[in-house]
């Protein structure tokens, strides 16, 4: 018997910053200022010595234990409401709230219960800051550099991007989820399977991890395959089959329907778990609510894209099941 802890899951193209028509007016300013110099001058930047050099300095100086970096922030947030400030043009750019997972409200959560995007908002609560690379200050230039994702010639324009992360971590940080296919959004399996030794003695269990993402990113739906990962397959052949290696050809047509049935039994639970709300139902809710269910509708895109390939091998192998046992039949008549 196979014990199964399930867990949803964590992980396109590079993901381009929205647009945003109403701060286009700002955004070209912006973007004269950004791109000439080319390079982010050291005027340009909060900086430590600029603090010094305003007028506030002397009520935060007075504060025990703070780190610059702190200073910086709380600067940052008088600065924003003063209508003098040279800093201004930016801070008109940011958005009036910050609509990400980590605002989600308690109906948003309790929509996303037994999701991983419910398990990564709660932990990602716990963690602060999130981002570990910063641009730094070239010594040399003066000038703020960032460090680059992919190679970028010279003269070439290059572009903001979030990084190759699943849906539930955008929306968990940015509040968003693309609008294209995401090859990073995946559903994880732990799987807990009992282990015997080389004299067939029973000894503890041991896990082993592997993924499952929508099967329509496969190239190979032939029998064998089905659109599913080749590591998680063959470790349930094996599994059910006693062996401790996968096996290299696949004539055991019953252990190959078990394997299946197995990956139906994991994943029409979780598509029962999904529950289905309908489309008018959706018109009032909340932001968080409504990207909250449109991540429930991505995770059970997935899970119904597995069940129906598992269902459509079923079908395949009871019909080779069943045409060699026509072929066995026959073979015993002409003997």
């Amino acid at each position: 018997m196979i014990k199964l802890k399930i867990k949803f899951s964590s992980m396109s193209k590079k993901n381009r910053i929205p647009d945003n028509t109403r701060h286009r007016e700002l955004r070209q300013k912006l973007m004269k200022m950004i791109l000439w110099p080319p390079e982010p001058s050291q005027k340009l930047r909060c900086s430590r010595p600029m603090l010094q050099r305003g007028g506030d300095f002397h009520i935060l100086k007075e504060l025990d234990g703070l780190s610059p970096e702190t200073m910086l922030l709380l600067w940052s947030m008088m600065e924003r409401y003063n209508s003098e400030s040279k800093f201004k043009i930016f801070f008109e750019t940011l958005p009036e709230t910050f609509n990400t997972g980590l605002s989600f409200g308690i109906e948003a959560l309790a929509a996303l219960e037994g999701t991983l995007l419910f398990e990564e908002i709660i932990q990602a609560k716990e963690l602060c800051p999130h981002i570990i690379r910063y641009g730094r200050v070239d010594s040399a230039s003066k000038a703020l550099k960032f460090s680059l994702s992919r190679p970028c010639r010279e003269g070439e324009q290059c572009y903001l991007s979030y990084g190759n992360f699943s849906s539930s971590h955008l929306i968990t940080f940015y509040g968003f989820m693309p609008k294209g296919e995401n090859l990073y959004d995946v559903i994880p399996l732990d799987i807990d399977a009992p282990q015997s030794d080389d004299f067939g003695n029973s000894r503890e269990s041991e896990w082993t991890a592997h993924m499952v993402r929508g099967t329509w990113f496969s190239s190979n739906h032939e029998l064998f395959n089905y659109g599913l990962p080749p590591p998680l397959l063959n470790y349930l052949r094996a599994t059910l089959n006693g062996s401790k290696l996968p096996m290299e050809t696949f004539v055991d047509t019953e252990n190959e329907m078990a394997v299946l049935e197995t990956l139906c039994s994991i994943f029409d639970p979780m598509l029962e778990g999904l529950g289905v709300l309908e489309n008018d139902q959706r018109a009032n809710l909340g932001w968080d609510v409504k990207l909250a269910l449109d991540f429930k509708d991505l995770q059970r895109r997935i899970i119904s894209s597995v069940l129906a390939s598992c269902s459509a091998g079923l079908e395949t192998l009871q019909r080779l099941g069943l045409k060699e046992s026509m072929n066995a039949a026959a073979t015993t008549e002409d003997s």
